[in-house]
């Protein structure tokens, strides 16, 4: 019976992604300093929770953040740990 609930979630998940996708606008007027997008991680090396912003650099070419990360005493066993990091990525291939 479980599986078959999450089994509907996540369909229904998909579905409604899809439905309300943004489009990609152009802000001409946009400061430098204005990120182009926002970014949240759950885990994965920057911390527990990690929030920040980033930037497209080289017409799309290089995705450059930066993020903070915080992990919880509960979780880390020792002192509360605060992360600061920068990551690049470069997207090999786009799919249209």
């Amino acid at each position: 019976m479980k599986i078959k609930q999450l089994f509907t979630a996540v369909m229904l998940i998909m579905f409604v992604g899809k439905t309300i996708a943004q489009e990609e606008k152009t802000v001409k007027n946009k400061s430098w300093y204005v990120p182009d997008y926002v970014k949240a991680q759950f885990a994965g090396n920057i911390g527990m929770i990690s929030l920040g912003a980033g930037y497209q650099l080289f017409d799309k070419v290089l995705y450059s953040e930066l993020l903070y990360g915080y992990v919880p005493e509960s979780v880390s066993k020792a002192d509360r740990i605060h992360l600061l990091t920068i990551k690049n990525t470069f997207p090999i291939y786009r799919k249209k």
